[in-house]
């Protein structure tokens, strides 16, 4: 994780640290990379911890003390696809931003957590012409495997006033 924080020191891009326990509790994942980040993060803009396990963004949570908006690490709740209770779980766990496959996205289930004040992002986006559908339809990022090829929803993000969020050094970037 050092490198990774050094790469991300280096550059422009988010980062989205994906808390994936395997195996093992996810509690103690959790737990345990934010003791870390607290330690060793020193880059202006934190990562974005994502999980698609609650439990480990609850203990990201505990482990610091805090409640939103209070801890420094902000949270998305990884969903394979969209459904109204996923939104309702990522309130509850105080998530900034809610990430799903992008073929469960549609204008409908953005604007719902919209109204909720939760960002959504949608992965893995690898096609233009799927990248230009969500954007039409309000995602605030895309993740995506085809870094080099394509940035997209950097423009559309800056035209809302978000900069790009969820870029990860293995591989995976959002737009």
């Amino acid at each position: 994780m050092g490198a990774l924080v050094a790469a991300a020191a280096e550059s422009d891009r988010e980062l989205n640290l994906e808390l994936t326990p395997s195996p093992g509790p996810a509690q103690t994942l959790g737990h345990g990379v934010a003791l870390w980040l607290r330690q060793h993060w020193r880059c202006m803009q934190p990562p974005v911890l994502s999980s698609f396990e609650p439990e480990a963004l609850r203990a990201v949570r505990q482990a610091e003390g805090a409640s939103p908006p209070g801890s420094p690490w902000p949270l998305a709740l990884l969903m394979e696809r969209w459904r109204p209770a996923a939104l309702q779980l990522a309130l509850d766990l105080n998530a900034q931003a809610l990430v799903c496959h992008h073929r469960s996205l549609d204008a409908k289930a953005i604007r719902a957590a919209h109204s909720a004040g939760v960002r959504v992002l949608a992965y893995t986006v690898n096609l233009a012409q799927e990248a230009a559908r969500l954007r039409a339809a309000g995602v605030d990022g895309l993740i995506t495997d085809a870094v080099s090829e394509f940035h997209p929803g950097v423009a559309a993000a800056q035209r809302r006033g978000h900069s790009a969020c969820s870029r990860s050094s293995a591989g995976r970037a959002a737009a």
